[in-house]
């Protein structure tokens, strides 16, 4: 998936990721990213930076590709600086995306733990519960412990 970044940088996901687990976090409607910081939040406060999340605002409308610098310019200002760089943009056609990954509603956000190789090992939709958070940070420190050891080797 070509996005790109508030910072201004391209990001191949998960191509450009690969070698460290990540947490990403896909919205297409704007209440999406209010569902996805119920994911963020408690993921940074347990792993800190130590682990990459991308909050990937998806923009499938072909007018929309036409407002791009307005809508980054407008993104810049309502996102955190240190976010920049990994909240990340993608114009156009994401339908073959969605059915690779199984998304059926657009209305929603989905979240998805990858490893270090870019395979999805757990993943969520809509607002969490708790019990789904504990399970993804129980997975995350599984996937750093493998990670670990596979850097051991």
């Amino acid at each position: 998936m070509e996005t790109e970044s508030l910072k201004g940088d391209k990001i191949i996901l998960p191509t450009d990721m690969r070698g460290t687990p990540a947490l990403i976090l896909i919205f297409m409607k704007a209440h999406g990213l209010k569902m996805s910081e119920r994911y963020r939040i408690p993921f940074i406060e347990n792993f800190g930076g130590s682990i990459p999340v991308y909050e990937v605002n998806v923009l499938e409308l072909i007018f929309l590709r036409l407002l791009r610098r307005f809508l980054q310019a407008n993104l810049r200002q309502q996102i955190e600086a240190r976010r920049h760089e990994h909240f990340l943009c993608h114009y156009g056609n994401f339908y073959g995306i969605k059915n690779r990954l199984d998304i059926h509603s657009s209305m929603v956000s989905h979240a998805f733990l990858l490893d270090n190789k870019g395979w999805v090992r757990w993943r969520c939709h809509g607002y969490p519960t708790g019990q789904e958070i504990q399970y993804l940070m129980k997975c995350t420190k599984d996937l750093l412990l493998i990670s670990k050891e596979e850097h051991k080797q």
